[in-house]
């Protein structure tokens, strides 16, 4: 199948108050938005930068549309300044009826993958809802004060209410990102439209929606197919959360893919064919590659 090049376009989100960045990767000629997998990035990242996925997706003739969060990629924003865990809910809501659709699958990295269990928790709750099929994790944030300063922790919950748009590092750096062994041009594209800040407003929300990720996860997460990719060294969101939070999926449809010697971007890794060809084996169960 020839690859068609991606698109963007734009979106007002009433929900988050700003301009939205919609990416898609048609699968063929023709993008209808009936069949997609909805591609959500991290903090401080940007849908581009995810091609590797919508390329994986696209072969397997299914298009994938992706949206940047407000405060990252070419959304409107500043820096780091994403709004509430349930606003972002929202805004996935909002998107979806832009598409038209509802996706049949979900690729979520890091943050994205926090914002995407906050969402589904609460579809779930609704009866009539229409859930994904399955949702891909790729280093999913899964506990936000993790390798958080007593200091930070105590500003997210106490200085957020007076000062909720001022960011602060996230302690984030390419080292974490990428092993020793990383594609060479990575390094720098990694700086490109990226940042590493966060709000007070979000981290707060993000702590204070941690507990429910957790504690809720038997209640709305029978329903779903899962795949979590996790590189095995990651230091940013490590993998012994994915192994227990994976634990307590009581799914029968589910599958963890270790990925030893990694990082937080282990496909960044030059040893990620074997990591490619997990994925497109995953992937060639459910859509038809070529």
């Amino acid at each position: 199948m020839e690859e068609s090049l991606p698109s963007d376009r734009f979106f007002d989100s009433k929900a988050a108050s700003a301009r939205i960045r919609i990416r898609s990767w048609p699968a063929g000629p023709d993008l209808t938005g009936n069949r997609y997998v909805l591609l959500l990035h991290g903090l401080g990242d940007h849908v581009e930068r995810h091609h590797w996925a919508a390329q994986l997706l696209t072969k397997g003739g299914i298009d994938v549309i992706g949206i940047d969060w407000p405060g990252n990629g070419k959304s409107s924003g500043r820096p780091g300044v994403v709004p509430p865990v349930e606003t972002c809910c929202e805004l996935i809501d909002e998107a979806i009826a832009e598409i038209g659709h509802p996706p049949v699958g979900i690729f979520a990295h890091s943050t994205g993958g926090f914002l995407v269990l906050s969402w589904l928790k609460r579809r779930s709750l609704a009866t009539d809802e229409i859930l994904p099929d399955w949702i891909w994790l790729s280093s999913p944030l899964l506990r936000p004060r993790h390798r958080q300063s007593p200091l930070k922790l105590w500003s997210a919950r106490h200085l957020a209410k007076w000062f909720p748009k001022f960011t602060i590092g996230t302690g984030v750096s390419v080292d974490d990102c990428f092993a020793t062994l990383a594609l060479p041009e990575e390094t720098g594209a990694w700086r490109q439209n990226c940042h590493h800040r966060i709000s007070l407003e979000f981290g707060a929300s993000l702590l204070a929606e941690e507990p429910h990720i957790w504690d809720d996860v038997e209640v709305w997460a029978q329903s779903v197919e899962w795949l979590i990719t996790q590189g095995a060294d990651d230091p940013v969101c490590p993998a012994r959360y994915a192994s227990d939070w994976y634990s307590q999926l009581h799914s029968e449809k589910k599958t963890l893919l270790w990925i030893a010697d990694s990082r937080h971007e282990p496909y960044r890794d030059i040893r990620s064919i074997g990591v490619f060809s997990a994925i497109r084996a995953w992937i060639g169960s459910r859509f038809r590659l070529t």
